[in-house]
């Protein structure tokens, strides 16, 4: 176990004693009712968290946001929540309102903007060094964060999400793009639409790092945006091999139309990297009890690109990165 794996263990033990709302938080986790489904040969557990409502329904609008002070800036958190420093420019705290059983976010101690251009290293340095335990994740400005406004990354219990246990075990495609230490594929499991970053070998970090954030640059121009892309980001390793996953899940939009419609008919799901990792969060308990496959199937249809998009934004980075 790293130093620093070691450190944040302690730090979560230490915070959850002696701070009472996140540890009464934790300990209700425990009592989340959950259930499995298999939805087109994957893995999709629901779980009813009615302590998620806050961010599930956050309203990030630029107006809403700029109405409330920053909750991940140091002055404006509660005196109970300390932080644990990950280098000069990150700090690890606990989430109070955990989806996990150990459950991080990891905020840029500057108030910057939340986006993942210039980024991608420390995101997989976070996994180099808490992997083994961990999982980290980013949620794009339009695609889950519900602090848009403050850079941020979090951080769970590995293995919580059941697509982690997919993307380690499914095999490079063949039209994976090979490089010493690393491969790239894109990846359409039936429900989610992903590219694929495997590093075989930490030696290669950088320029797989480098990879990344070439393919972020293509996708804001292939995409016609000013705006960052839609995506979502999961970074896991696999505690067998070693190897690390940086997994670009490719959205089409944030909330599906069921989250606006009316009652009865709303379901109030508004996916983000856990949800599409497949691990659903539901707040409200008649969204818990209606959900089932179709409901599941037509979500994920909804927020992701296409199939046919995936190949065609692939095909133009391979040509491109070739060329």
């Amino acid at each position: 176990m790293s130093s620093k794996l070691s450190l944040l263990q302690e730090f979560f033990t230490r915070q959850t004693a002696e701070w009472l709302l996140a540890g009464d938080n934790f300990a209700a986790l425990k009592n989340c009712l959950v259930k499995e489904f298999s939805v087109r040969g994957n893995t999709i557990k629901v779980q009813y968290n009615p302590g998620r409502i806050v961010s599930t329904a956050a309203k990030v609008d630029t107006k809403s946001i700029s109405e409330r002070k920053c909750f991940l800036c140091r002055e404006n958190r509660p005196n109970e929540q300390h932080d644990l420093p990950f280098d000069s420019e990150y700090v690890v705290l606990i989430n109070p309102f955990p989806i996990f059983p150990e459950h991080f976010t990891i905020p840029k101690t500057a108030h910057v903007d939340q986006k993942i251009n210039g980024e991608v290293s420390a995101l997989v340095d976070m996994t180099v060094e808490f992997g083994d335990a961990y999982s980290i994740f980013y949620n794009g400005p339009r695609c889950g964060a519900s602090a848009p406004d403050h850079h941020h990354f979090q951080m769970g219990t590995a293995g919580f999400m059941p697509m982690e246990k997919d993307v380690t075990e499914r095999l490079a495609s063949s039209d994976a793009v090979r490089g010493d230490g690393y491969f790239i594929d894109a990846v359409y499991d039936g429900l989610r639409s992903y590219i694929r970053f495997v590093i075989t070998d930490t030696a290669s970090k950088e320029l797989v790092v480098n990879e990344v954030e070439s393919f972020i640059s293509f996708y804001k121009k292939f995409s016609g945006g000013s705006a960052e892309p839609m995506m979502n980001i999961v970074s896991c390793k696999d505690r067998k091999t070693g190897d690390i996953y940086v997994l670009i899940l490719l959205r089409s939009k944030h909330r599906p139309d069921v989250y606006f419609a009316d009652e009865p008919e709303r379901l109030v799901i508004s996916p983000a990297s856990v949800d599409v990792g497949g691990k659903i969060i539901t707040p409200r308990k008649e969204d818990f009890d209606r959900i089932n496959e179709e409901l599941i199937a037509s979500v994920f249809d909804e927020v992701f690109v296409s199939k046919e998009r995936l190949k065609e934004v692939f095909s133009a980075f391979v040509i491109r990165t070739v060329s």
